[in-house]
């Protein structure tokens, strides 16, 4: 009985390392072979490589073949604007309406720039101190006035201005008494004008050049007893800028020296006269703002300082008519204030 179930035992064991052993080892491989042979065929039929792109995918356009807005509509923003050597030569050429065509489509409607004609009616008050050891020239005044004033603009940046302004019921106290006689004030001014803006916005910032031709005349009644006629003529160079702290008010200042002032005197029924050759100079000076409801209409206003000097050489033709001497090289110090409130309408 025992050496049975030993046999049966011994039997056993060896069956059971004929299991384990070949066969369930080559089982097992072939098993782990099918398994990792899956992977491996999925990943050749369904991976691709990194460098093919996908058929259904289209490739994305690389950035300079974009299409640029700029070569397919030029903007005309970068047109540069005609300087003052090109609009000064299309004076004598058909280039004038080209370059207004430019300022019209460039600008800004509201832009002063487009105006072709200004006109100025301004009402001022005037307030005239002259200076002097000669009673004749030595005297006090003021009176109200009126500003007529045209500007031409050529070109936007090329312009003819012209100015006159008068008095209105004017007198002057003769001297030593207290008679006045009726005394008639007058300015006429004409300009020539070359002005630069430095950006193109309506609050652009501007400066202008001008060359400047003026006839000042005091003419008092030809029946005075002591007063003299005087009259004035220079040529000058002018500065004027123009500062906008808005689209709707501006700023100015500027002025006017007038090197050498042809000044002259008319003797009238009294015989009076300050001397013989005489040398003269003038600065005026200027400041003011504007409010600018349209380019069409504005309104400005201007506080202007007119300064001349006179020296004569010489003694006078008659003596002074309240100190009764003979006075020698005589001088004169005239000052002018006038404060101007007015209205430019442009077109």
């Amino acid at each position: 009985m025992m050496s049975l179930l030993f046999g049966v035992s011994a039997r056993a064991q060896m069956g059971l390392e004929g299991f384990q052993s070949g066969r369930y080892e080559v089982r097992k491989t072939t098993v782990l072979q099918k398994t990792t042979d899956v992977p491996a065929k999925m990943s050749t039929t369904k991976r691709k490589p990194d460098s093919e792109p996908e058929k259904n995918t289209p490739a994305p356009l690389p950035i300079a073949e974009k299409p640029s807005v700029e070569t397919e509509n030029p903007s005309t923003d970068k047109v540069e604007e005609p300087n003052l050597s090109e609009q000064m030569g299309s004076l004598f050429s058909k280039e004038a309406n080209r370059i207004y065509d430019f300022y019209k489509k460039q600008r800004h409607q509201d832009d002063i720039r487009q105006n072709k004609v200004e006109l100025d009616f301004s009402p001022y008050v005037a307030n005239i101190e002259s200076k002097s050891n000669y009673s004749p020239r030595d005297f006090h005044t003021s009176y109200q006035g009126l500003d007529l004033g045209a500007r031409v603009w050529l070109t936007p940046l090329i312009g003819v201005t012209g100015h006159m302004n008068f008095s209105m019921a004017g007198s002057v106290g003769e001297a030593g008494e207290p008679n006045n006689t009726p005394t008639y004030f007058e300015d006429l001014r004409v300009a020539g004008r070359f002005r630069t803006f430095f950006e193109s916005e309506l609050t652009s910032k501007s400066v202008e050049l001008s060359v400047h031709y003026i006839e000042r005349k005091f003419q008092p009644g030809s029946d005075s007893e002591t007063r003299i006629r005087t009259k004035s003529q220079s040529i000058g160079l002018g500065l004027q800028t123009r500062l906008p702290t808005s689209s709707q008010y501006a700023w100015t200042f500027g002025g006017v020296f007038y090197p050498r002032t042809q000044h002259s005197e008319s003797i009238l029924a009294n015989g009076y006269s300050s001397g013989g050759h005489q040398e003269s100079v003038s600065l005026d000076l200027s400041l003011g703002g504007e409010w600018k409801l349209s380019r069409h209409h504005q309104i400005f206003w201007d506080l202007q300082a007119e300064l001349e000097k006179n020296s004569f050489s010489g003694s006078a033709v008659e003596p002074d008519p309240v100190t009764g001497v003979m006075p020698r090289n005589i001088n004169v110090d005239q000052s002018s204030y006038l404060l101007k409130l007015g209205y430019r309408w442009g077109h």
